[in-house]
C-alpha cells in the first residue's frame, strides 16, 4: 500500500520538475543567441554595427534571473559591452548580475506597489527616454510587473492605488480585472513604456503568469497599448461598488477625466520597432510535470483546462476529481496523476479580523473538507504558486491528503471555521500540510496535481 509520506514525496518531486521547467535563465538562454556578431532574439537579427547601445529593462518575480540569462547569453561576445540596464525585482536572494542592475522594490510576499517601486520605475522610464535609433532595448517580463513597475499619475498617488487594489483583489476581482483598473491608473502601464522611447527596436520577452497570455494583461501591458478603456475601468469600480467602502473620488474623477478625453485625444506618438514573445507559461510548466510523472509510472491525465473562479468551487472539483481518478486507478491497477494549472480567486471578508492565507492553501482546504476519510486513502492533491508565494504568507500552497485529515481529528480543529474565515494557513501549518519551498525565481501562475493509486500499489 502507498504510504501518505511516500505520496508526498511523489507529488512534490513532480511539482518540483514542473517548476524547473520554467526556470527562467534556461528560458531566455534558449531564446537569445550570439553568432559573431549577430544578436538573434527569435528570428530576430541585429548586427553590432547598428546598436551603440543594448538596454534591459523589467520587471517580475523572476526579472533577475531573466536578466542574468541575458547576461549569459552576451557573455564574452562583442555585445556585452555595449549592455546595460535596470530591472525591478521583489526583496530577497537574487542572482549577482555583471551589466544589469536588479533594483529590489518591494518586500517578499507582498505584491503591492511601494514608493521604492515608483523610483525604481523613474530610472527604467528615464533609460528608454534616453535611447536612440542606435539603441535596442530588451524588455524582460514575469510575474508581479504589474506592482513592480510603478508609475501612478500625480493626481491620484501611491496610498489611493494601492488601497483600491486591496479591496478589488479582496472582494474577489479577477487578474484580468485588477490589471485593466492598473493600467488605466498609470502612466507606464498600457503601452506607457513603449511610447517612452524612441530606440531602433524593442522586444520583449516573457514569462506568463495569466490565463491565455493576452499580452495587454501581463504585468498590465507595459509595451502592449491598452485594448480597454477609462470607460472599462469605471465599470469594474461599479461591479465591486467600491465608493461603499472608501472615498476613491479622486481615482473616479481620474477615470471619468481620462475618458472624457479619449475620444478627443490627437496622440501621434511613434514607437520603436516591437516584437513581443512569450518564452514560458503554465503549460510548459504542466507538460514537464507530466512527462516526469510518466517516468516514475503514472499514467498521466494533462488538464489544458485552467482554473478560475473561486478557490472553494476549484478544491471540492479536485476532490471529485480525485475520487473518479482513485477508481480509475483501481480498475487499471496502476497509479494516476491528474495535472492542471490556473490561478482562482479568495473573497475576503470585510470583518476587520485577521485572514492568513492564499488562494492555493485554500484549495488545499477546500479539498479536504470534501473529502469523506474513508476515501481518502492512496490520494493526494496539491496546489501550489509557482513563484513560491502563496498570499501574504510564507507558504507556497497545500496539501490535502489522509495524513492532513488524520491530524485534523487528533487535533480536534474546525477546518470549516477556517474555510470560511480565509485563515487556511494556521489550520494547514497545525495539520503539517503546508508546502513550503521559499521563492522559486520565477511565476507562471498555480500547478494543481492529484495522485491516485490502487489499493495495495506502491509507486515507482
Amino acid at each position: 500500500m502507498a504510504t501518505p509520506h511516500t505520496i508526498r514525496q511523489c507529488g512534490l518531486d513532480i511539482l518540483s520538475a514542473g517548476i524547473q521547467a520554467v526556470d527562467p535563465v534556461h528560458l531566455v538562454t534558449h531564446s537569445v543567441n550570439v553568432v559573431d556578431e549577430y544578436l538573434c532574439v527569435l528570428g530576430q537579427t541585429f548586427h553590432k554595427s547598428q546598436l551603440d547601445r543594448l538596454i534591459v529593462v523589467g520587471a517580475g518575480k523572476a526579472a533577475a534571473a531573466m536578466a542574468l540569462g541575458f547576461e549569459k547569453a552576451l557573455e564574452g561576445s562583442v555585445f556585452e559591452s555595449i549592455l546595460s540596464g535596470s530591472v525591478n525585482i521583489p526583496d530577497g536572494p537574487h542572482p549577482e548580475l555583471s551589466h544589469i542592475v536588479a533594483n529590489q522594490s518591494r518586500p517578499a510576499g507582498v505584491n503591492e506597489p511601494t514608493t521604492r517601486a515608483i523610483e525604481n520605475t523613474q530610472r527604467i522610464l528615464e533609460l528608454t527616454s534616453q535611447a536612440t535609433e542606435r539603441d535596442l532595448i530588451v524588455c524582460l517580463l514575469s510575474g508581479g510587473a504589474s506592482a513592480l513597475l510603478t508609475a501612478p499619475p500625480s493626481q491620484i498617488g501611491l496610498e489611493a492605488k494601492v488601497a483600491l487594489i486591496r479591496l478589488l483583489s479582496g472582494s474577489g476581482a479577477s487578474i484580468n480585472e485588477l490589471n485593466t483598473v492598473r493600467r488605466h491608473l498609470s502612466n507606464i502601464k498600457g503601452g506607457g513604456l513603449l511610447n517612452n522611447c524612441h530606440a531602433k527596436a524593442f522586444v520583449t520577452l516573457v514569462i506568463s503568469d495569466v490565463i491565455g497570455d493576452p499580452p495587454e494583461i501581463i504585468g498590465s501591458g507595459p509595451t502592449i497599448p491598452s485594448k480597454t478603456s477609462s470607460i472599462d475601468a469605471l465599470d469594474i469600480l461599479q461591479k465591486y461598488q467600491v465608493h461603499e467602502h472608501g472615498d476613491f473620488s479622486k481615482i473616479i474623477h481620474y477615470l471619468k477625466q481620462q475618458a472624457d478625453s479619449y475620444h478627443s485625444s490627437d496622440d501621434t506618438t511613434i514607437s520603436p520597432s516591437h516584437s513581443y514573445h512569450i518564452i514560458g507559461n503554465i503549460h510548459s510548466a504542466i507538460n514537464a510535470s507530466a512527462d516526469f510523472a510518466g517516468k516514475l509510472g503514472f499514467r498521466v491525465i494533462d488538464s489544458h483546462r485552467l482554473l478560475t473562479g473561486p478557490a472553494e468551487q476549484a478544491g471540492y472539483h479536485l476532490q471529485h476529481a480525485a475520487q473518479e481518478l482513485k477508481l480509475a486507478a483501481t480498475r487499471e491497477q496502476m497509479p494516476f496523476a491528474f495535472i492542471t494549472g490556473g490561478e482562482t480567486t479568495v473573497i475576503v471578508p470585510q470583518d476587520g479580523r485577521p485572514h492568513l492565507g492564499g488562494r492555493n492553501q485554500q484549495i488545499a482546504l477546500a479539498a479536504l473538507l470534501a473529502g469523506h476519510p474513508d476515501r481518502l486513502d492512496e490520494i493526494a492533491i496539491f496546489s501550489i504558486g509557482t513563484d513560491g508565494e502563496d498570499g501574504p504568507t510564507n507558504a507556497a500552497g497545500g496539501i490535502a491528503d489522509k495524513l492532513a485529515l488524520e491530524n485534523s481529528s487528533r487535533l480536534n480543529l474546525n477546518l470549516a471555521e477556517a474555510l470560511e474565515s480565509c485563515n487556511a494557513y494556521e489550520a494547514l501549518r497545525k495539520i503539517d500540510s503546508l508546502i513550503l519551498t521559499g521563492p522559486s525565481g520565477t511565476n507562471v501562475m498555480d500547478l494543481q496535481l492529484i495522485l491516485a493509486f490502487p489499493e495495495h500499489a506502491v509507486p515507482a
